[in-house]
């Protein structure tokens, strides 16, 4: 679901309380930052799924902000300006801003377009967790089949314990009987027995596990088979 919770960097209490009337009726959460300053204390303090940058600020231009949010984040911008000659919009798509309003605006369109702005966002960010899903110090990164660590070097898994830890993953949270995980570690091929999923699911617990004896990432389903318990980022 998209990130509801907004910054608004403006020091425009009239287009602030707009923002608000328009936003906060749709379930928005609205964060207000009146300077360049309080802007970077909110992004140190909390996440934002997007920012509506104004450009004139009492301490800093909005172009000079939005170049060194980009050397910071990717979090969508939606620049929303009264200076809205076209020089200063392509100078504001070409540092980095997902896209401009020109004010007077009109809230519903706005509305919309934040909406678009956080959807995509969340695509994005869903695409990235489907190639590459990460659980505690780990990578699974599913286009070159291994599993690394934070500092990106690869642990050696043998393919079918790869394929197992990739069908958990995919189904996190979802009990799988042994026949479900063997048939997808089998890709149709016969294998000898259940007992296969036993001894796979023990060797990746001695090499993902803080402590094999008492995980936490691969839990075992008495009479039924296996759960991928992870939290998935």
């Amino acid at each position: 679901m998209p990130e509801k919770n907004l910054l608004v960097v403006s020091d425009d209490h009239s287009f602030q309380a707009l923002l608000r009337f328009g936003l906060e009726s749709e379930g928005y959460v609205i964060t207000v930052a009146e300077s360049g300053a309080k802007m970077r204390s909110e992004l140190d303090r909390s996440h934002f799924g997007l920012i509506v940058l104004g450009l004139d600020l009492p301490d800093e231009d909005g172009l000079v902000l939005l170049r060194q949010l980009r050397t910071r984040l990717q979090t969508p911008v939606l620049v929303a300006s009264g200076r809205s000659d076209p020089d200063t919009v392509v100078s504001a798509l070409e540092l980095g801003a997902d896209d401009f309003v020109a004010r007077p605006f009109d809230t519903r369109a706005m509305l919309l377009k934040i909406k678009r702005l956080l959807a995509r966002a969340d695509e994005k960010k869903n695409a990235a967790i489907l190639s590459k899903p990460k659980f505690e110090q780990w990578t699974l990164d599913l286009a070159s089949r291994c599993l690394r660590d934070r500092h990106g070097k690869a642990l050696g898994l043998t393919p079918s314990e790869f394929k197992l830890l990739a069908t958990l993953v995919a189904n996190a949270g979802h009990a799988l009987t042994r026949e479900q995980l063997l048939d997808a570690i089998s890709m149709g091929e016969k294998t000898p027995s259940t007992r296969t999923i036993d001894v796979l699911v023990t060797q990746l617990r001695g090499k993902i596990e803080r402590n094999r004896r008492k995980p936490t990432l691969i839990s075992t389903v008495h009479g039924y088979g296996y759960r991928f318990d992870g939290k998935i980022e």
